[in-house]
């Protein structure tokens, strides 16, 4: 739609920075649904993209041994508020089109082992729970943004790049600029620490990107395969886990044993220590194990040049993990040291925003950047998806126009800043919503924050978060 003081209108450049789920996801939305122009820049190498050679020391100071290919696997889980997104992106199959694994029942154990019951799950055809692996979900998202025999058009897609500097005002990420610039380059990386910048906030709210929580995990795949002499795993000769979709949760917490079963229900979940395994596949299982964090093990993870730590510490002793587990059944335990390889992670989120554009609205922040959650809630793939769906359907009637002025040449886009702003109404509830619940699960959420969520009812989130379907209904719903 012309404004006034406007000359020709044309589809928007976009540039995406990050291949990531965020990233990747939108660019396949915004190809689907606008005729806007996008180009998704990666700094990793990514299989089936055009790759570059540059190599340069990460931007959040960390070792330049933790730069990985993206595709690299481990397990993922889809939430059914998440499988619907993707449902709308396209995905007719979602186990099938992801090698993956439909979520039909959980069983929750204590660390004994003793037998309890497993809780079905509650499907639905249209948007299914999935365990996966992140590698083909990447991979999903890469062949529906760039095949050309799909609808729209293909996006541009250079990986293998290093870290490349953002300017904000001119929406550029090196030397690609755009009418607006999509930071989709995770927590600890340079696209956050810009738009909090550019919003005027003092270092101290982008400096430190996230917060670090009481916990770490050791985290790994095992082929199936390895799980062939652990019985209790196994029904009829076949791994239950697998052919019936269930997740296993081994629970130790320490009060039950001190029997201070009073003790303050924050400290008691920090304390605690949990294994969790599901399939991801009909080859591989994937499992993390949570523990307490200590001073000790922090100190492990490698400060960079700028001061921060490493996210993962690789190839960790399954004989380390399994000491740190020894609470636990033996059969249960023994699960540590069936993983051929093991790496430490640390378990950390973003602190909540109060928007997640820039002032002049010529960039913003999605996924991990935005608003980055523990793992205990399974929606981090969920709600960058929810990103994705949500951006592409408010960016789509909006085009770029030469200013008519003559002393003025600038490009303008009407109505990008209203759009960014509808954008920030939808997702943030969302997102923080997700983000706390996390937080209360892990036991390190703020006293401000659980006080907000004295009335919390674990169904009534289950239901508001899982039963989401798409933007376009959400506002049909709930009008401006």
């Amino acid at each position: 739609m012309m404004t006034k003081g406007t000359g020709h209108e044309r589809p928007l450049d976009i540039v995406i920075l990050g291949g990531g789920i965020a990233g990747l996801a939108t660019a396949v939305a915004l190809r689907q649904r606008t005729p806007h122009h996008v180009t998704v820049l990666e700094r990793a190498a990514l299989q089936g993209c055009s790759n570059h050679s540059r190599r340069t020391v990460e931007d959040d100071g960390a070792p330049p041994s933790e730069t990985q290919h993206l595709d690299t696997d481990y397990g993922i889980a889809l939430a059914p508020n998440g499988s619907y997104i993707l449902g709308l992106l396209g995905m007719k199959d979602h186990a099938r089109e992801l090698r993956g694994i439909q979520l039909n029942y959980w069983a929750l154990r204590p660390a004994s082992d003793e037998e309890v019951p497993a809780s079905q799950f509650p499907t639905d055809p249209l948007a299914p729970a999935i365990f996966c692996s992140r590698g083909a979900l990447i991979r999903w998202l890469i062949k529906a943004a760039t095949d050309e025999s799909l609808p729209g058009t293909p996006v541009t897609i250079e990986s293998g790049l290093g870290s490349l500097k953002i300017d904000i005002r001119s929406a550029k990420a090196g030397s690609k600029s755009g009418d607006l610039l999509i930071l989709a380059d995770g927590l600890t990386k340079t696209g956050r620490a810009a738009v909090l910048a550019n919003q005027g906030l003092p270092p101290e709210h982008w400096e430190d990107a996230y917060i670090t929580a009481p916990q770490v995990a050791y985290m790994g795949l095992l082929p199936v395969s390895a799980l062939s002499k652990h019985s209790h795993l196994l029904m009829d000769g076949k791994l239950q886990l697998q052919p019936n979709g269930t997740l296993m949760n081994w629970t130790w917490d320490p009060a039950d044993e001190e029997g201070n079963v009073e003790e303050d229900p924050m400290r008691r979940a920090a304390k605690q220590q949990r294994l969790i395994l599901y399939p991801i596949s009909k080859e591989h299982v994937q499992l993390f194990a949570y523990l307490p964090s200590t001073p000790e093990l922090l100190a492990r993870f490698q400060r960079g040049a700028r001061g921060g730590r490493a996210a993962f510490i690789r190839n960790v002793s399954s004989e380390e993990a399994a000491h740190h587990f020894a609470a636990f059944a033996p059969n249960v335990r023994e699960l540590l040291t069936a993983c051929p390889k093991l790496d430490l992670a640390q378990i950390r989120d973003a602190p909540t925003l109060a928007s997640w554009h820039s002032n002049d609205a010529r960039a913003v922040i999605i996924g991990d950047a935005a608003h980055a959650a523990l793992p205990h809630t399974g929606q981090g793939s969920s709600q960058a998806l929810e990103d994705a769906d949500a951006l592409s359907h408010l960016l789509r009637p909006l085009r770029a126009a030469t200013s008519t002025c003559p002393e003025e040449s600038e490009i303008l886009v009407p109505q990008l800043a209203a759009a960014l702003k509808t954008f920030d109404s939808v997702r943030l509830p969302r997102a923080h919503l997700t983000q706390r619940i996390a937080r209360l699960f892990n036991g390190c959420i703020d006293p401000a924050e659980l006080q907000q969520m004295d009335c919390f009812d674990f169904e009534e989130y289950n239901v508001r978060v899982m039963s989401y379907r798409g933007v376009e209904a959400h506002l049909a719903q709930n009008p401006a």
